[in-house]
């Protein structure tokens, strides 16, 4: 998938929408193998691009066009379920380190009474 969105940023653009789409997709994809540190990253490219975007329509010299202004519309909507994503990543990060350590401290328990 980091491929893939290389493969976008070189034909469609750095800041278009599908590299935006598939910087979330990707920062899913890592949440989903539980690499929570590089889901974040994934995820905030995500909204850096549609935040670059987005600027980009807004500030070009003619008004933005109809169709514009619906995409503007559409991907500022989408940064707080983004930053929402990111707030649940970080949280899940938390609650598996959490269990780990839990993990951790019963095998430590575990084998220091069955040394008794």
């Amino acid at each position: 998938l980091a491929q893939a969105c290389q493969l976008l940023s070189a034909h469609f653009g750095e800041t278009s929408k599908e590299c935006a789409e598939s910087c979330f997709s990707y920062g899913k994809s890592l949440l989903e193998l539980s690499m929570f540190d590089e889901a974040v990253g994934s995820l905030n490219s995500a909204i850096s691009i549609i935040k670059e975007r987005t600027k980009n329509i807004k500030s070009s010299k003619k008004s933005p066009s109809k169709e514009e202004k619906i995409e503007i519309t559409e991907l500022e909507a989408l940064i707080p379920e983004i930053e929402e994503k990111i707030a649940d990543t970080k949280d899940m990060k938390k609650e598996a380190e959490a269990k780990t350590k839990e993990g951790a401290a019963g095998i430590t328990s575990s084998s220091v009474e069955g040394d008794s």
